[in-house]
């Protein structure tokens, strides 16, 4: 090692140039070969497109929202199958899934694994605790778990879901920055009312019945005239026609 290091001293221009010519080279086959991953997507044309133009154009609060989505593969089995095969769920024609039974039943085997496994990783204290399911995949889980004394399913539990969206409250939110008129901060915070009362009339809520559920002002510093950011969330029950 001293003998390389004397050689690296006695030639530090080659090193230094060899280095920079590997990183070099290094950033040049990153660049070619790329990454083996892309999250990147779109669709021009689809309903989902035209939607979202919609929301943009008529309720800019509403668009842009991430969520999650599962795509799933128009062949091939699904747990929903594997809960029928395995007698947990009525639904449909059971023939195809009773010819994969062995299959399934071996899927069905490792989600209640994992099922088990999620639950224990989120306990609060150790021992058994009973787990309430509800909603519609509540057929995935099956009577007894590991660590769980009892599985509750409540009345409608299947429907959960539905009753949630049936009964949820269409609300509608600013946030935004606001310069103080000359109606001052009183003038200032109706503005701000207003709009998200009326971002949620857009959305479906009954005008009759909206409600102010949140307000939060955060003043901004380092400004040459005064400036508080407003966020106001409004909210009230789904109109019914």
């Amino acid at each position: 090692m001293r003998s390389i290091a004397r050689w690296c001293y006695s030639h530090r221009r080659i090193v230094v140039v060899g280095w920079l010519a590997l990183v070099g080279a290094l950033v040049g086959i990153s660049s070619a070969v790329g990454t083996s991953f892309d999250n990147s997507l779109s669709l021009p044309g689809s309903d989902s497109s035209k939607a979202l133009r919609l929301l943009t154009a008529n309720a800019p609060t509403h668009a842009g929202d991430a969520e999650q989505i599962v795509i799933a593969a128009r062949h091939g089995a699904t747990l929903t199958d594997a809960a029928v095969a395995c007698g947990r769920l009525e639904l449909g024609d059971p023939g195809p899934a009773a010819a994969r039974r062995g299959e399934l039943e071996r899927a069905m085997r490792r989600s209640d694994e994992m099922l088990a496994d999620a639950i224990d990783r989120i306990k609060t204290a150790r021992g058994e605790a009973p787990l309430v399911v509800v909603g519609g995949g509540s057929s995935l889980v099956p009577d007894r778990l590991p660590g769980i004394s009892d599985v509750v399913r409540p009345r409608s539990h299947d429907v959960a879901n539905a009753i949630g969206a049936a009964i949820a409250s269409v609300s509608g939110q600013v946030d935004r920055i606001y310069h103080q008129g000359p109606g001052g901060r009183s003038a200032m915070l109706d503005e701000a009312r207003q709009t998200a009362h009326d971002e949620a009339v857009r959305a479906g809520a009954d005008p009759a019945g909206v409600e102010i559920v949140s307000l939060e002002e955060l003043p901004l510093a380092y400004l040459t005239t005064p400036a508080v950011r407003v966020r106001v969330k409004a909210a009230g029950r789904l109109r019914a026609h």
